[in-house]
Order: structure tokens, then C-alpha cells, then sequence
């Protein structure tokens, strides 16, 4: 088990370096020492600048104020939802710190549900917690993340999706039995608050609030649709993206489950292909991976559950329409973004749709001709 909150009487203090917060009494020797040894699995933003800012910082030639105190010792920490997570890599221990807002019921659900999906091989294990106090602590994933699962090939990308994350995202969707609902109905409480924070974000600026304004109602009318079919609800991650993933030595493991839910049955999946895209370094549109991804999560999926297999393969196009008016609503709620990130997002989103209609059109005029 974990060693508790040593530091539970002393705050110590974080300074924000470029997004992330530092220990402001850290040896800057000794978290050089840790990136040295682990230039391969090292966070992407444990880089040059960073370690430069804070070698400043700590000879007193550039100093940065103190904005975050919390009740637990680390190398950084990052915002999370209803709190932060504190890393430690030396004794290899995430510890996540709820803010005094944080509702007690919440914080023992969480961690309760922490507790239960850590039995998994495919999650970090929960080391200890107090409810009381608020806090928990698991221990710290360390191999190859982010790029490593991102690569410029296309086929390469593929294949590391068949044998790495496939596996993972057949196992989340067969994890608890599904729920059929109608889109109309799973939907209809999104579009109010969606609409209130795209609002909030036009009155910040006008151009992104336009450019999401336009998605959102081609993706709300496209849902309504079909709004009378039959989908799958099943327990969802709800932040699957490449650097939430880890290839260590005792297999691929998934972190930050603060987003955990019931979400339509491909929710993680696109996540998983979009995150590809927001790197740039896809080498094309992904249509063709989408559609071979799903077909591989139902070859996975079918030696279990030959209906929902089928299922995924059937519906894989209105599972995308609902999943952008799902990404939204966790915008607005879960994961709130600044506007020029979420507009990114949404630019993903609309460049895959056009890139696939344009493949539709190509099969409609082969058809024809």
C-alpha cells in the first residue's frame, strides 16, 4: 500500500512552467538525472525549456511565483477533473488531490470505482486512499506513450492499433453489459447545455464561436435523424487518446480514468483515431483506418459477443454521428477547453467528414459508372 500524505500539514508549493506545474523545492539535479535515464518514456512536456525555466527559477536568476500549494510532494503535477495529480517518478506514485469543492459522495465514487477498475490488467493500480482526507494514490505508468503509439505510417499506425489498443478497447466495452437506448432519447438533454457554452465561447471569440456554432447544428440535425434507431450504451474511458496510453513491460495500460461513463459503444474509439489526427503526423484522413479499425474491434469483439460485433459494424457511421454531439457535451461539462482548443478538435472532426463524404461520392460515381 501507499505510504499516505506525509506532507499533509505542509503545503508545498507548484510554479507553471508553459501548462504545467513544478515543485517550486525540487532538486533540478535529480529530475534531470530521472530524464536522462528515461529519454524514451519521459513525458512529451519535460522538455529543454522547461528544465531551462526551472534551473532559473531555483538559482533565484528568473524567479516564478508560487500559483498552486497542495498537501503532497511531486516533480509536477497537472490539472484534472475536481483536482490535480501529483507525479512522483521516484517512487513511482501518482497521488490525485481533490479541491475542497469536490463533493464527498463524488470523491468516494471515484474512488471506489478507482479501487474496482484497477483489478484490471489494463489499468494502474490503486495503492491506498482516504475519502476523509481526499485523496487517493495509484501507482505511476512509465513506458512508451503518445508518438510511439502515433506514428507517420499509416500501416504502421494499424498495426500497433491491432495487437495494442484493440485488445484494450474490446475489453472496456464487454467490461459491463450494454444498454440499448434511442439516440433521441440518450441525446436529448446535451443540445441546451452544448448550445450554452458555445455561447459563453462566441462572447469570447466571435470566429471560433461561429465555426463550432456551424458543426454543431449539421452534427445535432444529422443525430436527430436518426433519432429512432436503436444504439449501445457500454462503459466508455471517456478520454482514450494516445497519451493516456502506455506500453510497458507488463502490457499496455490505460490512465486518467476521471471520465469514466456510459457513452455509445465507438465513443472511445474515435477518440482513439481523432487523437491520432490532432498530431499532425497522420499521413492521411484516416477514413479507410476508421472504418479498418472498426472492423478489427469487431473481429476482436465476435468470439464474445457475435450481436454486438455485428452490431458496431452496422451502425459504425450513426455511432459517429452521436459521438460528436457526445465530445460536446463533455466540452461543456467534463473536459472544458479554451476556445481556440476545442476549435482544433472540431476542425478534426469537420475535415474528417469532409474527407469522408468525398470518399462516398468517389464510390457513388464507380457505382454509376
Amino acid at each position: 500500500m501507499g505510504m499516505g500524505l506525509p506532507e499533509a500539514m505542509n503545503k508545498i508549493g507548484y510554479i507553471c512552467i508553459r501548462g504545467t506545474y513544478f515543485c517550486s523545492q525540487q532538486s533540478v539535479l535529480r529530475l534531470l538525472l530521472f530524464i536522462l535515464l528515461n529519454r524514451s518514456t519521459r513525458p512529451a512536456f519535460l522538455d529543454f525549456t522547461h528544465m531551462l525555466r526551472l534551473v532559473l527559477h531555483r538559482c533565484r536568476l528568473r524567479r516564478i511565483p508560487v500559483t498552486l500549494e497542495l498537501p503532497v510532494r511531486g516533480a509536477w503535477c497537472l490539472r484534472v477533473s475536481n483536482g490535480y495529480k501529483v507525479f512522483d517518478p521516484y517512487t513511482a506514485v501518482v497521488t490525485k488531490v481533490y479541491d475542497e469543492s469536490a463533493d464527498r459522495p463524488l470523491i468516494a465514487e471515484e474512488i471506489k470505482q478507482q479501487s474496482a477498475i484497477g483489478e484490471n490488467d489494463f489499468a494502474p493500480t490503486l495503492l491506498d486512499a482516504s475519502e476523509e482526507e481526499a485523496w487517493y494514490q495509484e501507482e505511476m505508468m512509465t513506458g512508451k506513450t503518445g508518438y510511439h503509439f502515433s506514428p507517420t505510417d499509416t500501416r504502421d499506425f494499424m498495426a500497433i492499433y491491432a495487437t495494442e489498443v484493440a485488445p484494450i478497447l474490446r475489453d472496456l466495452i464487454l467490461y459491463h453489459p450494454s444498454t440499448r437506448v434511442k439516440v433521441g432519447a440518450y441525446i436529448e438533454h446535451m443540445p441546451d447545455t452544448i448550445q450554452a457554452e458555445i455561447d459563453r465561447i462566441t462572447a469570447l471569440d466571435a470566429e471560433a464561436g461561429r465555426f463550432i456554432q456551424a458543426f454543431f447544428d449539421r452534427a445535432l440535425a444529422e443525430a436527430r435523424a436518426i433519432a429512432d434507431e436503436d444504439i449501445s450504451l457500454v462503459f466508455a474511458h471517456g478520454d482514450f487518446h494516445l497519451f493516456n496510453l502506455f506500453s510497458t513491460k507488463d502490457g499496455v495500460k490505460l490512465t486518467d480514468w476521471e471520465g469514466i461513463g456510459q457513452q455509445s459503444m465507438l465513443f472511445d474509439l474515435f477518440t482513439y483515431f481523432y487523437s491520432h489526427l490532432w498530431t499532425g503526423k497522420s499521413e492521411d484522413g484516416l477514413v479507410d483506418g476508421v472504418e479498418k479499425g472498426v472492423e478489427e474491434l469487431a473481429k476482436q469483439l465476435e468470439p464474445h459477443d457475435e450481436s454486438i460485433a455485428s452490431g458496431i459494424r452496422v451502425q459504425s457511421d450513426s455511432y459517429r454521428k452521436v459521438y460528436y454531439l457526445e465530445r460536446l457535451y463533455g466540452y461543456a461539462t467534463t473536459f472544458k477547453r479554451n476556445p481556440k482548443q476545442l476549435l482544433r478538435w472540431i476542425r478534426i472532426y469537420d475535415d474528417f467528414e469532409k474527407d469522408a463524404a468525398k470518399k462516398r461520392e468517389t464510390k457513388r460515381r464507380t457505382a454509376v459508372a
